[in-house]
């Protein structure tokens, strides 16, 4: 089960609080929800247990625009989030909630921001500080191994030319293209071709992105381009290989 964590207004009587506020469901087989209340939207919940989008040693969060939630796994690029999320999904209250993660989808910390409700055992949070120190609280060794986790992921993208990368895949694509084209040009009548097809084909021929270089040069780069991934991505799984399993117990950080 989930542990959660309170901060922000504790909602004591659902039936008379008006204002938006976060239910938290969990029920014994383990799923987990959060369902935003009192708005003028049709009902969603978000289901943060079993994960989705699970990734062990990392904290997300939750953010609430336009009507559903907003869950952001990834932040490397983004410098202030709170500006991005309000200017590009409308998210004007900030963060409602964080999903923190330890080796495993059952070593979970769910941490609320905004007025929630809760009727199972919760911990409430009385004191300002960061998010990952109430999370090492409750998964000892979290902060250590979620360094090593996040080091060795950007590792890994650092040896990878994401532009590179890019454009292989689009030569990779392109001659499998040619393949199908050409297949299709010499067994398929022109009635059972697509109506698009010679469409298709022109403006294929026109953008072919392996034009300038020869079969030969482009399977080549697309292998070499192939080799620094995979050997990016076996350095990167074998130190998080590495990376030992939290401890089990916990501390308490608070009280209900």
């Amino acid at each position: 089960m989930a542990k959660i964590l309170i901060q922000g207004r504790f909602v004591g009587n659902r039936d008379v609080f008006t204002d938006p506020y976060l239910l938290v469901e969990q029920a014994k087989g383990g799923i987990l929800t959060l369902t935003r209340k009192n708005t003028a939207y049709v009902e969603k919940p978000l289901v943060v247990v079993p994960a989705e989008y699970f990734e062990p040693w990392s904290i997300h969060v939750v953010y609430w625009g336009a009507g559903e939630f907003r869950y952001v796994t990834d932040y490397a690029e983004v410098r202030d989030k709170d500006a991005f999320m309000r200017q590009h999904y409308g998210c004007r209250e900030g963060i409602i909630a964080e999903v923190a993660w330890g080796a495993t989808p059952s070593q979970c910390v769910v941490m609320t921001f905004s007025p929630a409700f809760y009727e199972g055992k919760y911990q409430r949070i009385d004191r300002a500080d960061r998010s990952a120190n109430y999370v090492e609280e409750l998964i000892p060794g979290f902060a250590a191994r979620r360094l090593q986790y996040t080091n060795a992921r950007r590792e890994m993208f650092s040896g990878v030319n994401m532009s590179d990368s890019l454009a292989d895949l689009e030569k990779q694509v392109d001659l499998l293209t040619q393949v199908v084209v050409t297949l299709a040009q010499k067994h398929l009548d022109d009635d059972e071709r697509p109506k698009w097809f010679d469409q298709f084909v022109s403006i294929f021929n026109l953008n072919d992105s392996t034009k300038f270089k020869t079969p030969e040069e482009n399977i080549e780069a697309i292998g070499e381009t192939k080799s620094n991934l995979r050997q990016a991505q076996q350095v990167y799984f074998s130190k998080k290989s590495q990376i030992p399993d939290a401890v089990q117990n916990s501390r308490k950080v608070g009280s209900r």
